[in-house]
């Protein structure tokens, strides 16, 4: 999810996976992780009832998985929200989320990934995004972006170590 705070105190949840799962194909090699934008499949968001249009840029994303099983994802994001005559917004930021970090806007708690069950979860949250657009003003009246925006991802690595090269090997043994 991505928790946006509210400027009454609640928060705001944009749950990306609602239209389907979100899956990402990269390269993990001395436990650095890179997840390039033409790798990812992310489902259209859609907000029900409200006439309104969001793109969001597809970045590439860099991690680290350590050897204790630590993840950390550096998430550059951007997206512009469009409603008609009203014009758009265009957010954009940057997150970095931690196996061991939390979410102070959303709660959500990071977790180390798990080589049983491939499972992980990381968590953060960005500074305040930048904001442009006319729409922008109008999302001021709502929500409290000086506070921050909140980033949990809860997934799992299908592949966590790379697989070495089958190599053919000669062996001699002494008597």
């Amino acid at each position: 999810y991505v928790a946006l705070p509210a400027k009454d105190g609640t928060v705001y949840y944009a749950h990306v996976t609602s239209g389907g799962a979100v899956t990402m194909s990269g390269s993990l090699s001395g436990g650095v992780l890179t997840l390039p934008a033409s790798g990812q499949t992310w489902p259209a968001i859609s907000l029900a009832g409200v006439p309104v249009i969001v793109q969001v840029a597809r970045p590439t994303i860099t991690g680290t998985l350590g050897s204790d099983g630590a993840v950390t994802l550096s998430v550059p994001y951007e997206a512009t929200v469009a409603a008609g005559i009203l014009g758009s917004c265009t957010i954009k930021g940057a997150a970095t989320m931690s196996s061991a970090g939390s979410d102070a806007i959303g709660g959500g708690q990071g977790r180390a990934y798990d080589p049983a069950t491939k499972a992980f979860a990381v968590a953060g949250t960005s500074a305040a995004p930048a904001l442009q657009g006319t729409l922008c003003s109008y999302a001021d009246q709502f929500l409290d972006l000086g506070r921050g925006v909140g980033w949990y991802l809860d997934g799992s690595l299908a592949t966590a170590t790379p697989t070495p090269a089958v190599r053919s090997q000669t062996a001699k043994v002494k008597w």
